[in-house]
């Protein structure tokens, strides 16, 4: 428990609402690129499926409301209600957008890595803190995908 102290005490606070720091034209063009990465892979008469559907998997938040402590977490993404966690790992069921997913959270320094497992794939949610920015780093995961979809997105501190 000490050495999770110590690294705690190091690291960036982690309390308030953070930004998008992007354009709308930036974003779109950063998903888009996600996308079309992950799309390549499928033979050309299912990309537009598969498009659809990572189209719906790459939601982006306009704004988060984050708050850590010693050992619990909460996001909120937009208007969306928070998602609560304990940081050691443990996973619970919850709703998340109308779907079943179970995520669990843990810290280390300044990231903080959620993950939210569903049927349909995995999408890791890494926050890495930098001074008052955090850099959103997301990975969608599928059974149907031979490499992760990635993307990052900068958020600024309010």
């Amino acid at each position: 428990m000490l050495l999770s102290m110590t690294a705690l005490a190091h690291a960036a606070p982690i309390a308030g609402t953070y930004a998008l720091a992007a354009t709308p034209d930036e974003v779109e063009a950063t998903l888009d690129t996600a996308i079309d990465g992950a799309v390549a892979e499928f033979p050309s008469m299912i990309q537009g499926i598969a498009r659809g559907r990572l189209e719906n998997a790459a939601h982006h938040c306009q704004t988060y409301v984050l708050q850590a402590t010693e050992d619990s977490w909460s996001n909120q993404c937009d208007s969306m209600p928070p998602l609560e966690r304990p940081m050691d790992g443990t996973a619970a069921t919850v709703d998340v957008r109308g779907k079943t997913v179970e995520v669990s959270v843990r810290r280390k320094g300044d990231v903080v890595r959620q993950q939210l497992k569903a049927e349909s794939g995995t999408r890791t949610n890494t926050f890495r803190f930098v001074d008052d920015e955090v850099l959103l780093t997301v990975s969608v995961a599928s059974a149907s995908l031979d490499k992760p979809m990635e993307w990052t997105l900068r958020y600024v501190k309010q």
